[in-house]
């Protein structure tokens, strides 16, 4: 974990090496460029990626649906930008949080097939289209995604969210 530092440059696609990776955190740093894809089929034990306040650009890899472990995901405050990718359809994560970047698209029906996701958190983006009624099946405590262009109806499967404490859309 590398918190509140000064490290600059990119992400070297050499720390694909370290292929016993679980936790990968990288917070309030100067760290830029794009996310590289070889971290995919490398990292297929990584549990935890987490990136908050850096000046990363481009897209989520599609590769990085090959994290079939990975159950928290986060990135915020970032330049990322581009879809959601289908692939991360295989993940089962327990928190999925893309805060405060350019992703855009729609929100993936797809991902409706996870079942322990408590967190979803896709605010502060560019995403448009309605919210899938798929996600209903989560059992969700946290669900944020506002500040987007969505619209639409909240799906009559949504009152399912019993343990529910903070909605926001």
């Amino acid at each position: 974990q590398i918190s509140n530092s000064r490290i600059e440059g990119t992400l070297p696609a050499a720390l694909a090496n370290l292929t016993k990776l679980q936790v990968f955190v990288l917070e309030q740093s100067s760290i830029s460029g794009t996310l590289p894809p070889a971290f995919g089929p490398a990292w297929r034990s990584i549990q935890r990626f987490e990136i908050s306040g850096s000046d990363l650009s481009g897209t989520i890899p599609a590769t990085y649906g090959l994290w079939t472990e990975m159950t928290d995901f986060a990135i915020t405050q970032s330049q990322l930008h581009g879809k959601l990718p289908l692939t991360l359809r295989a993940w089962n994560p327990t928190r999925f949080s893309i805060v405060s970047s350019s992703v855009s698209g729609t929100l993936p029906a797809e991902f409706g097939n996870w079942t322990r996701v408590t967190t979803f958190r896709a605010s502060a983006s560019a995403l448009a289209g309605t919210i899938p009624p798929e996600y209903s099946r989560w059992p969700l405590q946290i669900f944020d995604v506002g500040s987007n262009h969505l619209s639409g109806t909240l799906p009559d499967g949504f009152a399912r969210w019993t343990s529910l404490v903070s909605f926001n859309a």
